[in-house]
């Protein structure tokens, strides 16, 4: 699973701050989204890859989450598996 992937990479406690902090700032940044506040948003990261999961609106709104994903700084690549559901 990705969870397990993530834990067997994390081998060091500075990487596994890093992540954190990525995934802070990418959750932080997808709620500043008026439209993506209500939506049911989990993000994980792993060797500042960033996994977007859960629920949204439309395919635009899974659009625009990845688009502010991918517009933090440090973030290498985002893995967009965010299921709409109308």
């Amino acid at each position: 699973s990705y969870e397990r992937a993530r834990a067997n990479y994390l081998d060091t406690r500075g990487e596994y701050l890093e992540d954190a902090a990525l995934t802070s700032k990418v959750a932080a940044a997808i709620l500043d989204e008026p439209r993506l506040r209500d939506t049911a948003i989990r993000v994980s990261t792993y060797g500042n890859i960033v996994q977007l999961s859960g629920e949204v609106r439309t395919l635009s709104d899974a659009y625009r989450a990845e688009d502010i994903a991918a517009s933090v700084m440090g973030v290498r690549r985002v893995d967009n598996d965010l299921t709409v559901v109308k």
